[in-house]
């Protein structure tokens, strides 16, 4: 793969480049380059490069972007941090209720990132003040998940799981 590098950022693990294959700006995590070869070519799509453009704080380069306002739990707070640490300096206490927290940034307006924590932690989330296109978004992305039970020889699989905490155990 041929990429021109142009934006490296390591606390949040990425390298945001031009691919030539797909013809568009990619970002790529650090820790899954196995191998970098420098070319002595210059670079040829540097009006490509949106250096203007900052990725927004799940760490997508967007066309445009939509202010997001979402109130959550510590709970979904430590996640977002932790799964995306660029989302750290939009997150602030809550004024009027100190188990929350507000995140209050620009993002990517195909929502890219936030949908999978939305849904993943939506038990944590208190509220999306905005954007309604996001609510809208996520209705609409809810209606095509389905969950149907495994049948092995005309029989119903049953799962049992067991996992063990520092002084119990707990069955699912």
């Amino acid at each position: 793969r041929i990429v021109e590098a142009y934006y490296i950022n390591p606390k949040e693990n990425l390298i945001y480049a031009y691919d030539y294959n797909r013809k568009r700006v990619l970002h790529f995590k650090i820790n899954r380059i196995e191998r970098i070869r420098q070319l002595d070519d210059d670079w040829e799509k540097e009006g490509t490069h949106r250096n203007a453009k900052r990725p927004d704080a799940f760490g997508i380069v967007p066309e445009t972007l939509m202010k997001l306002h979402v109130r959550m739990n510590v709970s979904a707070y430590n996640y977002l941090i932790e799964r995306f640490p660029g989302t750290q300096g939009y997150c602030n206490p809550c004024s009027t209720d100190e188990d929350m927290f507000d995140l209050e940034c620009e993002v990517n307006s195909e929502f890219l990132g936030i949908t999978n924590f939305l849904i993943g932690y939506h038990e944590h989330i208190e509220t999306i003040f905005e954007p309604y296109a996001l609510i809208e978004h996520l209705n609409k992305k809810v209606k095509t998940i389905s969950f149907w039970p495994e049948v092995w020889g005309g029989c119903l699989r049953t799962y049992h799981y067991t996992f063990e905490t520092s002084n119990e155990t707990n069955e699912i």
